[in-house]
Order: C-alpha cells, then structure tokens, then sequence
C-alpha cells in the first residue's frame, strides 16, 4: 500500500509541474529566449572584388540534349581583381564547378587591351584543372583553386594573344562565359559582360582600368618649413700679443745745440 501511494504522489507532482511549464509556455509567465536565426549563406569570395559581373540564374543554353543542365554550367558571378604581376579570376556557378562527371567544364575570359584580343580557358577534365590562353591554347601553366562553389584561376602578367601578346598591367576590358558538356549535350551560358545596349546587339565588355590611369590629385603634400640657422659671426683673428716697451720720442730733425758756458768777463790791461 505504501508503494502504491509512493507511484501516485510522483505522478502528480510529475502532471502539476508538466503543467506549470505549458501555462508559462503559453505567455502566462516569463516568455522563453527567441532561438537564433540560422546564419545566411556567406557570399562567394569574388563579391567583393572591385569589378564583379552579375549572371541570372536558369539562362543556360543547352544543344542536343534535353536533359536539364548541370548547376556547374550555370554562372552566377564572374570577378575580376588585379594583383602585382598577375590578373585574379573568379567564376562562382549554381552548384560545384567541374561536377561533371565523365565530361568537361570550361569557363572561358576573354581580355582586351584594344588592339589584340586572348580567349583564356580553364577547363577541368579528367579530374584535373588545365589553363591555356591564346589561338593555339597554349598551356599557361596558371594555379586553380576551388572555394566551395567558386573556382579562382591566377593569370600570369602577360598571356598570348592573336597578335602578340598582352599585358594584364594596361587597361583592359573583360568578359566571361561558361561551357560544360556532359549528358551527350552542350551546355553554354552566354557571355557575362556589360549591359546590354538599348538598340540591341552584342553586349559590351567590361572596362578594368588600372591605378595608374586615374588624374593625380592636385593637391600636394605639404613640405617641412627649413630654418636657416644664423651664420656666427667671425672672430678676429687673434695676433699674438708682446709685452711693449716705451717707445723712444723720434728725432725732430734739429740739431740740439749745447748749452752756452758763461763766458768770464774780459779784463783789459
């Protein structure tokens, strides 16, 4: 009987504290700590560089296939940052870059300086990264790396162009596209680049000034104010100093005459 009455108080205690907790749930009480929001999805690095080229979503072209796009063909964000001696390029994609299993992905830049033109390709393939540039696709032997859904190719200074070659240390104008093929078909995204013009036509290329190209200042920094120290005057020039003795009176030229001897009175005999 003890034990039965035991169970029966701990149920109760259990039920009436239970209830305490709903009513001070209810607002009745002191009203619980709000839960933190989940944290948003941090932005790819390439949004803050100084030249970024936003891409819609869902724009991609695809040729001989109707099977839906792979995420890693469509661009979102393309960016541009200069650094000494080499240009930073950034392509961040739907999903990851590259996912493309037995096909390839290539995200292509296009670099003018206003009289040659160089198409840069970085394309992964079998599992790895190649970055060539120029007509012929020379190897540019440039580092790739992969930051969740963006992959960043470092240009070196210099990279081949239709005639020549082009240094990425000028003034340039810049564009991007991507190309993934996977599935039997071709997936393109048109070129990320300026706005496109109200006429119509081909949309035009970003500019990427560069530092050096921008008006100096006019103003100037203020220079130290110079005293000029005051010069000490000479000394004179010390001579050496004798003990003088008194100088004798210098001859006046007359002859001094001798004093007269009193002559004796003459007697006369």
């Amino acid at each position: 009987m003890r034990g039965r009455r035991l169970i029966t108080r701990i149920a109760a205690g259990s039920a009436a504290a239970g209830l305490a907790v709903t009513m001070a749930g209810c607002g009745t009480g002191t009203s619980r700590t709000p839960r933190p929001a989940p944290a948003a999805h941090a932005a790819p690095v390439s949004a803050n560089w100084p030249l970024t080229c936003d891409d819609p979503r869902g724009d991609v072209t695809a040729h001989g296939s109707r099977s839906p796009a792979p995420p890693g063909s469509d661009l979102t964000l393309v960016a541009w940052e200069r650094e000494p001696g080499l240009l930073r390029v950034a392509f961040t994609t739907a999903g990851p870059p590259g996912s493309t299993g037995s096909g390839s992905a290539t995200y292509t830049t296009v670099i003018r300086d206003g009289t040659r033109t160089s198409r840069v390709d970085a394309t992964f393939s079998g599992g790895e990264w190649r970055v060539s540039g120029g007509p012929d696709g020379t190897p540019l032997g440039s580092g790739t790396s992969v930051d969740g859904d963006t992959v960043i190719v470092n240009l070196p200074g210099r990279v081949p162009a239709d005639r020549g070659t082009i240094d990425l240390a000028r003034r340039l104008e810049v564009s991007a596209s991507s190309q993934v093929k996977a599935s039997g078909g071709v997936y393109e995204d048109a070129e990320c680049a300026g706005p496109a013009p109200e006429a119509g036509g081909a949309r035009p290329p970003y500019p990427l000034p560069v530092e050096r190209d921008a008006p100096t200042p006019r103003w100037t920094t203020p220079r130290p104010k110079t005293t000029t120290a005051e010069r000490p005057t000479s000394r004179p020039s010390k001579e050496p100093t004798h003990a003088s003795t008194p100088s004798r009176p210098r001859p006046t030229g007359r002859a001094t005459s001798r004093p007269r001897t009193t002559s004796k009175p003459r007697t006369h005999r």
